[in-house]
């Protein structure tokens, strides 16, 4: 395995798991409470954590000034996403 080939995977599998991480946080957490906000705010805390720390991480780990700001954007990119997700699969359990 090429080291391209593992930064890439390194990189993609640290936001594949802060997406899991939050939408699975956000689930158990409604079902505890049956509360849509606080699920949803404490869900986007633990995503501004997660993917904080990523993006300091790439900082840290990417060698070239490039990489570091496609990497920072790709992961602010995951974290709306993330986020517009985390809203819709609350809402599919709050409506159930």
């Amino acid at each position: 395995m090429r080291s391209v080939d593992l930064e890439a995977l390194l990189y993609f599998g640290v936001m594949g798991i802060a997406f899991l991480l939050v939408i699975l946080f956000a689930v158990i957490r409604f079902k505890k409470t049956n509360s849509f906000r606080q699920s949803l705010l404490l869900s986007i805390g633990l995503a501004i954590l997660l993917y904080g720390t990523a993006c300091l991480w790439w900082l840290q780990f990417a060698k070239d000034g490039l990489s570091q700001i496609f990497g920072m954007m790709y992961y602010g990119i995951g974290f709306i996403v993330n986020c517009f997700v985390n809203i819709g699969v609350l809402y599919f359990f709050k409506k159930k």
